[in-house]
């Protein structure tokens, strides 16, 4: 029978805790400056990334943001999305519209 391994270890998440703190506080002002055109929190870890030192010391954050970011295929809000979108191109709604020239 095949262990499959935790995903994240407690442990290191707690020995972790305290860097992730100071790094989260002294880095959270720089991340809403202007532009705005990202979400914030994406922001904030892009410049996060860019620091080998501080993924290979807080690298069990850095799991549970990959896991936080990614965004589950099939989602009900995506196939709402989807379905609408189908509508809304599909000869069916063209029909329902009386087009008028004025």
């Amino acid at each position: 029978m095949m262990v499959v391994p935790p995903l994240l270890n407690v442990h290191h998440l707690d020995l972790q805790a305290l860097l992730f703190k100071l790094t989260m506080k002294n880095n959270a002002k720089s991340a809403m400056k202007p532009p705005l055109d990202w979400n914030l929190v994406i922001k904030l870890w892009q410049n996060f990334t860019s620091s080998q030192c501080l993924i290979m010391k807080i690298p069990e954050y850095f799991k549970v943001v990959n896991i936080v970011t990614t965004q589950v295929i099939g989602l009900v809000e995506n196939e709402k999305c989807f379905s609408t979108l189908a509508f809304m191109k599909s000869k069916l709604r063209n029909k329902l519209v009386n087009h008028q020239e004025f």
